[in-house]
Protein backbone atom coordinates (compact mmCIF):
# COMPACT_ATOMS: atom_id res chain seq x y z
CA UNK A 1 0.00 0.00 0.00
CA UNK A 2 1.59 3.43 -1.00
CA UNK A 3 2.08 5.96 1.65
CA UNK A 4 -0.57 8.64 0.37
CA UNK A 5 -3.01 5.92 0.05
CA UNK A 6 -2.89 4.78 3.91
CA UNK A 7 -2.40 8.44 4.80
CA UNK A 8 -5.55 9.31 3.24
CA UNK A 9 -7.45 6.28 5.17
CA UNK A 10 -5.66 7.53 8.33
CA UNK A 11 -6.90 11.14 7.36
CA UNK A 12 -11.18 9.71 7.21
CA UNK A 13 -10.09 7.27 9.94
CA UNK A 14 -10.47 4.26 8.06
CA UNK A 15 -7.19 2.69 8.52
CA UNK A 16 -7.30 -1.01 9.70
CA UNK A 17 -4.43 -2.76 11.26
CA UNK A 18 -4.52 -4.38 7.88
CA UNK A 19 -4.08 -1.28 6.14
CA UNK A 20 -0.10 -0.55 7.43
CA UNK A 21 1.01 -4.26 7.62
CA UNK A 22 0.65 -4.05 4.26
CA UNK A 23 1.98 -0.62 4.08
CA UNK A 24 4.99 -1.86 5.97
CA UNK A 25 5.62 -4.96 3.64
CA UNK A 26 5.05 -2.43 0.88
CA UNK A 27 8.07 -0.48 2.14
CA UNK A 28 9.92 -4.14 2.52
CA UNK A 29 9.86 -4.83 -0.86
CA UNK A 30 11.14 -1.36 -2.10
CA UNK A 31 13.89 -1.91 0.15
CA UNK A 32 12.76 0.78 2.45
CA UNK A 33 14.07 -1.44 5.73
CA UNK A 34 13.96 -0.49 9.80
CA UNK A 35 13.03 -2.43 12.87
CA UNK A 36 10.13 -1.23 13.05
CA UNK A 37 8.99 -2.11 9.91
CA UNK A 38 9.87 -5.34 9.60
CA UNK A 39 8.61 -6.20 13.17
CA UNK A 40 5.35 -4.64 11.36
CA UNK A 41 5.12 -6.14 8.30
CA UNK A 42 5.56 -9.28 10.08
CA UNK A 43 2.42 -8.94 12.00
CA UNK A 44 0.80 -9.03 9.21
CA UNK A 45 2.48 -12.66 8.02
CA UNK A 46 2.26 -13.80 11.40
CA UNK A 47 -0.43 -16.05 12.92
CA UNK A 48 -2.53 -13.48 14.37
CA UNK A 49 -4.81 -12.02 11.46
CA UNK A 50 -5.98 -9.76 13.86
CA UNK A 51 -3.21 -7.43 15.09
CA UNK A 52 -3.97 -5.22 18.22
CA UNK A 53 -4.74 -1.78 16.89
CA UNK A 54 -2.41 0.19 19.13
CA UNK A 55 0.57 -1.90 18.97
CA UNK A 56 -0.09 -1.42 14.92
CA UNK A 57 -0.46 2.31 15.11
CA UNK A 58 2.68 2.56 17.71
CA UNK A 59 4.52 1.07 15.31
CA UNK A 60 3.67 2.50 12.32
CA UNK A 61 4.39 5.90 14.18
CA UNK A 62 7.85 4.51 14.98
CA UNK A 63 8.40 3.23 11.41
CA UNK A 64 7.64 7.18 10.36
CA UNK A 65 10.13 8.61 12.23
CA UNK A 66 12.73 5.64 11.54
CA UNK A 67 12.04 6.27 7.74
CA UNK A 68 11.73 9.75 8.13
CA UNK A 69 8.53 10.08 6.50
CA UNK A 70 6.25 13.08 6.64
CA UNK A 71 2.59 12.93 6.64
CA UNK A 72 1.22 15.37 4.15
CA UNK A 73 -1.63 17.65 5.84
CA UNK A 74 -5.07 16.03 5.88
CA UNK A 75 -6.56 18.17 2.99
CA UNK A 76 -4.20 16.42 0.46
CA UNK A 77 -4.25 13.59 2.10
CA UNK A 78 -7.64 12.95 1.48
CA UNK A 79 -7.44 13.94 -2.36
CA UNK A 80 -4.60 12.13 -2.99
CA UNK A 81 -6.70 8.86 -2.13
CA UNK A 82 -9.88 10.39 -3.72
CA UNK A 83 -7.48 10.33 -6.93
CA UNK A 84 -6.65 6.93 -6.37
CA UNK A 85 -10.25 5.53 -5.50
CA UNK A 86 -11.00 6.58 -9.15
CA UNK A 87 -7.75 6.08 -10.89
CA UNK A 88 -8.63 2.50 -9.54
CA UNK A 89 -12.37 2.12 -10.71
CA UNK A 90 -11.16 3.59 -14.39
CA UNK A 91 -8.18 1.35 -14.56
CA UNK A 92 -10.97 -1.45 -13.70
CA UNK A 93 -8.41 -2.43 -10.88
CA UNK A 94 -11.83 -2.30 -8.61
CA UNK A 95 -15.35 -2.45 -9.62
CA UNK A 96 -17.44 0.61 -9.82
CA UNK A 97 -19.34 -0.85 -7.02
CA UNK A 98 -16.49 -1.16 -4.52
CA UNK A 99 -14.97 2.14 -5.55
CA UNK A 100 -18.28 3.59 -4.50
CA UNK A 101 -18.32 1.71 -1.15
CA UNK A 102 -14.78 3.27 -0.77
CA UNK A 103 -15.97 6.51 -1.54
CA UNK A 104 -18.83 6.75 0.93
CA UNK A 105 -16.30 7.00 3.80
CA UNK A 106 -15.73 10.96 2.46
CA UNK A 107 -19.16 11.25 3.09
CA UNK A 108 -19.24 9.78 6.33
CA UNK A 109 -16.45 11.62 7.51
CA UNK A 110 -17.93 15.28 6.66
CA UNK A 111 -21.05 14.27 8.36
CA UNK A 112 -19.07 13.27 11.39
CA UNK A 113 -17.74 16.73 11.30
CA UNK A 114 -20.45 18.91 10.84
CA UNK A 115 -22.16 17.30 13.40
CA UNK A 116 -19.59 17.26 15.90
Amino acid sequence: MKTSVLSGKIALCEAQPKDYTDWAEEQLLAGHESESVVILASLGLGLDKDPDRWEVENLFSKCLTELSILFEDREKAIKDYSLFLCESISSEVITPQEGLAQLSCFWRQEHRSRTQ
